[in-house]
């Protein structure tokens, strides 16, 4: 039976192709706060920080932008899903998820029947591989504030469960260049709407995160979406997807494999 693993855990977030849409499928615009304004502090207003240390000379905007980021990345770095409140749905219950989790992804990671829907399509040999994935779930871009290294990915647990078993992952992958949807459930659990319930708990909450608009771009924000991307053979993955509200925009060919591509506009209302 085909699977529900949208693309988590799969390459590095820099391979477009399977964790995220290409840029040019972004279907954003261009002055949609970068399209990273996604949680809702003040922006960081970077450019006033104008006096360097050196002589008291002024900085460029650009030399501010840059110092500030890096000052924020090492604060963000530290906090590894700490501003991230759980989420609870009917069954399950999704916490942040942090390297300490690396052996149960890796316990999914490692099966190639999970492998097989993931592009490549080569499974995990070492805990060490899955310790990395995690740690690129970390956002690499600012969001609205100009806070580099938050994250919006969750642990998948059944709320019966008093064992507290991770039994999978979902949330964003990527800020950049669209928010991308990624999530994955461990073979034993196949088939009982997990993965759905997950992805529905899991935008649902994205969406009702607040958003901070800048001068000019507030009416871009109502056309808002999330990306999606899967093997368009594994039927079980595109059903969540299609019951989660997202539809397919577009399909590409990808190492002898069909991908469809899938986009969820932001509920109005």
């Amino acid at each position: 039976m085909p699977v529900p693993t949208a693309d988590l855990f799969d390459k590095q977030q820099s391979d477009a192709n399977c964790t995220q849409p290409p840029s040019s499928a972004t279907h954003t615009s261009s002055n949609q706060t970068n399209n990273d304004s996604y949680f809702g502090t003040a922006p960081g207003n970077s450019a006033s920080a104008s006096q360097n240390a050196d002589g008291g000379r002024a900085l460029t905007k650009e030399e501010a932008d840059r110092l500030y980021e890096e000052r924020m990345e090492e604060e963000y770095a530290k906090r590894d899903g700490a501003d991230l409140e759980p989420i609870r749905t009917s069954r399950l219950y999704l916490r942040p998820l942090t390297v300490a989790d690396a052996a149960a992804i890796f316990e999914i990671r490692r099966r190639q029947d999970v492998a097989d829907w993931l592009w490549p399509k080569v499974p995990h040999k070492d805990i060490s591989e899955s310790e990395a994935i995690i740690t690129k779930k970390t956002f690499t871009t600012p969001d609205a504030s100009g806070a580099v290294g938050r994250m919006f990915f969750f642990a998948i647990i059944r709320s019966e469960d008093s064992s507290q078993r991770v039994i999978g992952g979902a949330g964003i992958n990527a800020l950049s260049p669209a928010p991308s949807v990624g999530y994955n459930i461990h073979p034993d659990f196949w088939g009982e709407g997990y993965a759905t319930e997950a992805v529905s708990g899991i935008t649902d909450a994205w969406w009702k995160l607040d958003r901070t608009g800048f001068e000019g771009t507030v009416p871009d924000l109502k056309r808002e979406k999330l990306f999606a991307a899967c093997n368009k053979a594994n039927i079980g993955s595109v059903k969540v997807l299609q019951r989660t509200g997202f539809k397919v925009y577009h399909e590409q060919s990808m190492e002898g494999d069909v991908v469809a591509l899938f986009e969820s506009e932001k509920p109005t209302g």
